[in-house]
């Protein structure tokens, strides 16, 4: 399993989409916003935590067994480049990952400076705010502050400087 790993040096706004099933770890000093797609099951191979704590039989496998644990798992491997092409995603515009990405959730990211008015559109979605400061609705938000907008909602307004991402769950 670890010849089916490379190190990639990240930067800023890069983004992976790593499909179920993939091999993958996050190194060191790598800030990340981490989207997962629906599901019940995080299967972990590290038997111990990253400052020594042991790591629980049932909190890696989840309940389903070693063996089944491990069957989860794509073996085939792929070049660095084919990692890249197949899991390194581009920004089109504002959206990160689209549902011609995935139809498990969409991503997209909001660089206000100003105001904006978002229409609801009958789908729920989750706003986090990654950076800066303003204003939903003229209620006060800063950075790490996360909501949830129903499907039912009219619509709403940021207002400040800040980055927002907004995410939606699965296509239908």
């Amino acid at each position: 399993m670890l010849d089916c790993l490379y190190k990639f040096e990240v930067k800023t706004g890069d983004t992976f989409l790593i499909e179920g099933g993939i091999p993958h770890a996050i190194g060191a000093g790598c800030f990340l916003v981490e989207i997962q797609e629906p599901t019940d099951y995080t299967i972990r191979t590290e038997r111990v935590t990253p400052r020594g704590l042991p790591v629980a039989d049932e909190m890696c496998h989840q309940g389903i067994g070693f063996e089944k644990m491990f069957d989860c798992f794509d073996y085939d491997g792929m070049t660095a480049e084919e990692v890249l092409r197949r899991h390194g995603l581009k920004k089109r515009g504002r959206t990160i990952v689209g549902y011609e990405d995935t139809e498990m959730f969409a991503l997209e990211m909001i660089d206000l400076d100003g105001e904006e008015r978002f229409e609801g559109d009958g789908r729920f979605c989750g706003l986090y705010v990654l950076g800066g400061e303003g204003t939903l609705d003229g209620a006060p938000v800063r950075t790490c502050d996360q909501f949830f907008v129903p499907a039912a909602c009219e619509g709403f307004t940021l207002a400040g400087n800040m980055k927002v991402l907004r995410f939606y769950g699965p296509k239908e």
